[in-house]
C-alpha cells in the first residue's frame, strides 16, 4: 500500500509540473518568445524611430495646451504596411527642440530630438517611421512638440490606415501619401516582360545557380 501511495503521489507531482510548464508556454505565445520589454513590444506591434538620440520611454506621453502644431502642417502617408516605412514631415513657424510620438491607449512613447531639415520662412523636420513586423490594424499616431523654451504643445492625432499586403517569393508593396500614376515593369531572365498590358499568368522555370542547381517554378 505504501508503494502504491508513493508512486501515486509522484504521478500527481509530475502532472502538476507538466501543466505548469504548459501554461508558461501558452503565456509566451505559440513560439515561446515574447518581447523582453515595453520598447521591444511597441516596436513589434507599432513602429520604431531610427533617429540618433531618439529614446523610448515608458509612461504617458507629455501633453500641453500651447498651439505649436497644426495638423495641416504635418505631412505623412496615412497608409501603413507591415514592416514598411514612412516619413512624417512637420512644419513650424518656431524652432522646436523635441517631439513626443505615441499611440493613444498604450504604455510608452518615443522622444525624438528635433533637427531641422531646412530653414526658410518655417522650420521643417523629418521623422522616419519603421513599422513593426506584427503591425496588423489601423492606428492613431499622436504627436506632441516642445519648443526651445520648454513649452509643450497640444497633441495632434494622425489616423493611419493599415493596408494588408500579399506575400510571395517576390514582394513589391508601395503606398503613397497622395494619388500617383506609377508603372511597374518586370523583366524576367528569359526577357519576357510583365507590365500593365501583360499582367502575368506566366510560369517561368529556371535552374538556380545556388542550392545545387535546384529547379524552381515562379508564377507571375
Amino acid at each position: 500500500m505504501k508503494a502504491k501511495w508513493y508512486f501515486g503521489m509522484m504521478a500527481m507531482l509530475v502532472a502538476v509540473m507538466f501543466f505548469a510548464c504548459s501554461d508558461d508556454n501558452d503565456d509566451n505565445g505559440g513560439n515561446g518568445k515574447r518581447p523582453e520589454n515595453a520598447e521591444e513590444q511597441f516596436k513589434q506591434d507599432f513602429f520604431s524611430i531610427d533617429v540618433e538620440q531618439a529614446v523610448f520611454k515608458e509612461g504617458t506621453v507629455p501633453a500641453g495646451t500651447v498651439e505649436l502644431l497644426d495638423a495641416d502642417n504635418i505631412e505623412c502617408n496615412t497608409q501603413a504596411l507591415t514592416g514598411g516605412a514612412n516619413f512624417v514631415t512637420i512644419y513650424s513657424d518656431v524652432e522646436l527642440s523635441k517631439f513626443y510620438i505615441s499611440i493613444p491607449g498604450t504604455d510608452g512613447y518615443w522622444e525624438v530630438p528635433a533637427t531641422p531639415s531646412a530653414k526658410s520662412a518655417a522650420f521643417s523636420y523629418d521623422i522616419p517611421i519603421a513599422y513593426g513586423e506584427e503591425l496588423g490594424a489601423d492606428m492613431t499616431m499622436r504627436i506632441v512638440a516642445e519648443d526651445m523654451q520648454g513649452q509643450v504643445s497640444a497633441p495632434v492625432d494622425l489616423k493611419i490606415d493599415y493596408v494588408e499586403a500579399k506575400t510571395g517569393e517576390l514582394n513589391i508593396n508601395l503606398t503613397f501619401s497622395q494619388p500617383k500614376d506609377v508603372d511597374l515593369i518586370l523583366v524576367l531572365p528569359n526577357q519576357r516582360v510583365i507590365y500593365y498590358g501583360q499582367r502575368g499568368g506566366i510560369t517561368y522555370n529556371y535552374t538556380q545557380q545556388i542550392n545545387e542547381n535546384q529547379e524552381r517554378d515562379y508564377e507571375f
